[in-house]
């Protein structure tokens, strides 16, 4: 009966597995706007196969979600239903389907069974990251070999400045700038990942590491440069650690780590972007409206060129007014996600709200206030707290390897990185899922750590 039982586990295990893998590269796919409409059918069926094994997951494994962390993500997830009914005649449909990624991606993703040894999981971790790096990898390069083939030597006009670069491209419907920031960042954190924890001398990480910072370069996407920046400083804070230094000399080394390694990293960028805009010449206004053109047709007409934001938020203070303002009409339960891109329809100008990207406020926890009220963004709040509560813990421990550590930093960079964003809740996007698979895994080590605390006790 044992070997039963221990053969579904190991089968429930590996289905969970698969499917995360398959979400992560079907939501680098999606991030493609070429694809967007080919594959939006495949959302759907998506949700609902997450939404079945979820229920299956709390059916054959219960003593894994009586946790609270569990607890306030069901209080959410039931609040966010509540909302949903008072404001039906909205978008009703829209948002049962956003409310079934919201408990999928909270209760398939994070499932990682308590039974499973390190050594497993970080196998898992491994296969997840080679996997994100190769697609990661095959984008990137086919980005640039479309980009040199196509746009040599082309200056786009965004915002009333000139770039070189990919920031404003699409790459006939193949890039977005802002997505493949992001993509490329974590790429490289990932990467990092495997060249110091499995495979030192991989020649195809290395080649990667270069490629992802070139396209990273090109694009100087700001939100994926502070979260990059974000790793960099907490990682030498909080998992780098020389036991033979005394407290005051070990943290001027880390300030001058961090120093050095920031400096490595923008001077690189620079360097790459120099050198690839040295071998471009300039072009015409109108070579440049011809590129706009063509871009515009993949982005939904959207023109690039015209835009008057100058703040430092491009944009996004405007964005968090409007949000807070309609906050207190509604402040109790909120009005739910997808009505948020009626209000800046409403409070915005045309262009404005053309160019706002249907991305929420551009804040995760203002689009999470707006859209579940107070009452939401309390539940939401409090599971922020208990996950960070859990990544100190793993800073704290003795026990833990160092790229634990190392991985569960990417939770606070993400949470940081999202105030300028609304990606990791109540969208279906690839940052979500890593975000909550990462999270699943943090929530395993933590429960690690507890076990092996409490094995170091004396007298056990």
């Amino acid at each position: 009966m044992s070997k039963i039982i221990e053969g579904s586990t190991d089968r429930r295990d590996t289905l969970v597995f698969v499917t995360k893998l398959v979400l992560m590269v079907y939501t680098m796919l999606i991030a493609v706007p070429l694809l967007q409409n080919w594959l939006y059918l495949g959302k759907k069926l998506t949700c609902a196969w997450t939404l079945v094994l979820s229920g299956y997951l709390i059916y054959t494994d219960r003593e894994h979600y009586k946790t609270k962390e569990y607890l306030v993500m069901a209080l959410f997830c039931v609040s966010y239903a509540v909302t949903i009914m008072l404001n039906r005649r909205n978008y009703f449909a829209n948002e049962i389907l956003i409310l079934g990624y919201v408990i999928s991606l909270y209760f398939m993703l994070t499932y990682c069974s308590s039974d499973r040894t390190q050594e497993q999981v970080s196998r898992e971790l491994c296969s997840m990251a080679y996997a994100m790096v190769t697609v990661s990898f095959v984008f990137s390069v086919i980005n640039l070999a479309i980009y040199f083939a196509i746009y040599p030597g082309t200056m786009h006009k965004v915002r009333g400045s000139y770039f070189y670069g990919l920031i404003g491209s699409q790459l006939g419907g193949i890039y977005n700038p802002n997505t493949g920031g992001t993509i490329n960042y974590i790429s490289m954190i990932f990467t990092v990942f495997l060249l110091k924890e499995f495979d030192k001398k991989k020649i195809f990480l290395w080649i990667n590491l270069f490629v992802q910072l070139w396209c990273f370069s090109l694009v100087q996407s700001r939100g994926a440069w502070i979260s990059l920046l974000v790793f960099i400083v907490m990682y030498f804070l909080f998992v780098w650690d020389k036991p033979s230094l005394g407290t005051v000399k070990k943290l001027a080394v880390k300030i001058g780590l961090i120093a050095l390694c920031i400096l490595l990293v923008t001077s690189a960028s620079k360097g790459m972007r120099t050198a690839t805009v040295s071998v471009m010449r300039e072009t015409t206004t109108e070579e440049v409206q011809e590129i706009q053109k063509h871009d515009g047709i993949i982005v939904g007409d959207r023109d690039m060129s015209n835009a008057g934001v100058s703040d430092f938020t491009t944009g996004r203070a405007e964005l968090w007014t409007i949000g807070l303002k309609k906050f207190f009409e509604k402040p109790v339960m909120g009005i739910g996600y997808r009505s948020i891109d009626d209000v800046l329809e409403v409070g915005l100008s045309e262009y404005d709200y053309n160019n706002s990207g249907a991305g929420g406020l551009h804040n995760i926890y203002l689009t999470v206030m707006l859209s579940s009220g107070t009452v939401g963004v309390v539940f939401f709040a409090a599971l922020i707290v208990f996950l960070l509560l859990k990544v100190l813990k793993i800073y704290r421990s003795k026990n833990m390897p160092s790229y634990v550590k190392y991985l569960a930093t990417l939770i606070p960079v993400w949470l940081v990185g999202d105030l300028a964003e609304s990606r990791i809740a109540l969208s279906f996007n690839q940052l979500s899922v890593l975000f909550w698979i990462m999270t699943g895994y943090v929530l395993y080590y933590a429960k690690e750590c507890d076990r092996l605390d409490q094995c170091d006790c004396p007298g056990l």
